[in-house]
């Protein structure tokens, strides 16, 4: 697995040393959206798009607004797949760890 990492780094990632990091999220295979600003919604919306497998770091509830506002965009017709379908959606950081880890 090749992780990208995006957003404000947090206590509990040091174990993120032993996933292949890589620099550019085009060449990852799993996106790690970590509470952010502009720059990292940014990345979590081409992740989707680009069909990448992302884990969102929902801490403190923080995305919160943006996933349910991507359940509407389902309910509504609008987007065919359901948030929970191109995504996992942690707000503990050992759960976070622990679905990384189930890619390897």
């Amino acid at each position: 697995m090749k992780l990208f990492v995006s957003g404000n780094l947090c206590n509990g990632l040091d174990k993120l040393n032993s996933f292949e990091l890589v620099d550019n999220i085009n060449d990852s295979t799993t996106v790690l959206i970590l509470p952010g600003g502009l720059g990292t919604m940014s990345d979590l919306f081409y992740a989707i798009s680009n069909d990448k497998d992302v884990v969102l770091y929902n801490r403190d509830f923080f995305y919160t607004s943006i996933i349910k506002k991507l359940f509407e965009l389902y309910e509504e017709g609008i987007e065919i797949r359901r948030p929970s379908e191109y995504m996992d959606i942690e707000c503990e950081i050992e759960e976070v760890i622990k679905k990384l880890e189930e890619r390897l």
